[in-house]
């Protein structure tokens, strides 16, 4: 007969043994056997302590799938990203072209003013002083052919030795139109020049916007087109008004900024000469909206030639008005090639303007 196998569990250190026991063991007792079974086994010895061995095979590599929505969300990001990029690059390149032709020469060549007349048009027109404030910052932006014919002549506001002047309308701006007789053709082309010198823009100068000649068949018109000053003349103003002293501070400061400068040589690779007026009296200072000046009628300007070192020929030999020159100009004992006493003719006109502006005055109410 084969001999049992026996399980013999318990609650201690090495209890699974397996025990082989005879048949007679069958006829007595099981818990005296299992005793006595105990007692015969030799004393257990504890195993010793195991080290695990690191394996050296990698683990085994998941096969993960990504959510659909996962990648939906990185392939918009990826298209917005590249969107965005372009949209900077195409920016950054349209304000630079932008940027090289406002800065582009236009030369102007008046050939024959009844042929072919050539226009020259200034930015459009901006209702927003703080922007477009000045004469024009140097070479105009637009060629066109005939801007005459996009402006309405509306009333005569004022007439010259050069010609008339006219309040019209361009577009949805009022602008003031100074028409040219034919035989004033050079002082026509000259101011024109002077008013595209480069860097000229400045809030107390009269902003440029236009050029334009048109045949009225009998005749032929040189137009002058600048921005239009409702209050008419500092002339004007006086005649017509008192005023504080702060708002005489203020009509003397704005007049003298736009003197300085069209004084102010300013160098760099788009440099400004200096320039001096030659003609300045408070009839050919304008008066804006806030009460703020601004120099105009610049047909007897000269600009000063840094590589001769002297000032420009003049377009004629017709000097400004008598009762605002300086003796010097008077007695015809300045040289082109002393163009600081030019300046100091124009400071010395300026006075004479300071002291309308002074007799205007009204001090505790008197």
């Amino acid at each position: 007969m084969a001999p049992d196998i026996i399980r013999i569990c318990c609650f201690e250190r090495n209890c699974n043994t397996l025990a082989l026991l005879n048949s007679t063991i069958e006829s007595r007792g099981l818990q005296d056997d299992i005793n006595n079974l105990y007692k015969t086994l030799p004393p257990s010895t504890p195993s010793p302590p195991t080290t695990a061995i690191p394996s050296t095979q990698p683990a085994p590599i998941l096969p993960t799938t990504a959510p659909l929505y996962a990648i939906i969300t990185i392939s918009a990001l990826s298209i917005i990203v590249v969107v965005t990029v372009t949209i900077i690059i195409v920016g950054v390149c349209y304000h630079h072209r932008r940027r090289l032709f406002v800065h582009r020469v236009v030369q102007i060549e008046c050939k024959s003013p009844g042929i072919s007349p050539h226009t020259i048009v200034c930015p459009e027109l901006s209702h927003d002083d703080t922007e477009n404030s000045g004469s024009g910052s140097g070479k105009p932006l637009l060629v066109h052919r005939s801007i005459a014919g996009q402006i309405n002549l509306h009333e005569l506001i004022g007439k010259g030795r050069y010609g008339r002047v006219f309040k019209a309308s361009y577009r949805l701006d009022d602008v003031a139109v100074k028409v040219f007789h034919t035989v004033e053709k050079a002082s026509w082309a000259h101011e024109v020049d002077i008013y595209q010198t480069c860097l000229f823009c400045h809030p107390n100068i009269l902003r440029f916007v236009a050029s334009d000649s048109r045949d009225c068949g009998s005749q032929v018109e040189l137009w002058l087109i600048t921005e239009y000053c409702e209050f008419g003349s500092l002339y004007d103003v006086l005649s017509q008004n008192t005023f504080s002293p702060e708002n005489m501070l203020q009509l003397a400061y704005t007049a003298v900024s736009g003197l300085d400068h069209l004084h102010t040589e300013i160098f760099g690779h788009e440099a400004k000469p200096a320039i001096v007026h030659r003609d300045l009296k408070s009839r050919n200072i304008l008066v804006k909206r806030d009460y703020t000046c601004c120099i105009g009628d610049l047909g007897l300007a000269l600009r000063y030639d840094r590589k001769k070192e002297q000032a420009e020929d003049p377009p004629s030999k017709k000097v400004g008005t008598k009762r605002y020159l300086a003796p010097e100009i008077i007695d015809d004992s300045i040289s082109l090639k002393h163009f600081e006493l030019f300046k100091r003719a124009d400071i010395y006109s300026f006075g004479l303007i300071l002291w309308e502006i002074v007799m205007r005055g009204e001090i505790d109410g008197e």
